[in-house]
């Protein structure tokens, strides 16, 4: 029998790891640039750069809600909602994200330019 034929050649690899770097680029995250929150309640709209680290308490609905920006992030501390739910979404930093707080009718969106990835384009 002639072994030649099962011996892996210097281009079998090749079509392999096309496939995985096609699969691997849409894991990649989203490059996109946030370059302000916008806090809406009620009674407001505040925007806020996101380059500037600052902690805001805003009035709403039901009471209070302190609003943390730290590292181009942003995150909810403190809310006097009954569920507390915009509390535990954690922190928001590409454009296109919120956090809610539905009782209070608040809410923090964060803005920006959206770089749109290979598949949407």
């Amino acid at each position: 029998m002639d072994n030649r034929i099962l011996k892996p050649r210097a281009f079998d690899l090749l079509p392999l790891l096309i496939i995985v770097t096609i699969a691997i680029i849409p894991l990649l995250p989203n490059r996109g640039e946030t370059s302000s929150f916008i806090v809406i309640t009620p009674d407001e709209r505040i925007v806020l750069p996101a380059e500037i680290d600052t902690a805001i308490t805003v009035q709403n609905a039901t009471g209070t809600m302190d609003i943390i920006i730290s590292g181009s992030k942003a995150h909810v501390e403190r809310a006097c909602c009954p569920n507390k739910i915009c509390v535990s979404m954690g922190e928001i930093h590409t454009p296109g994200s919120s956090i809610i707080c539905a009782p209070g009718r608040t809410a923090v969106i964060c803005a920006g330019e959206v770089e749109f990835d290979a598949i949407t384009r």
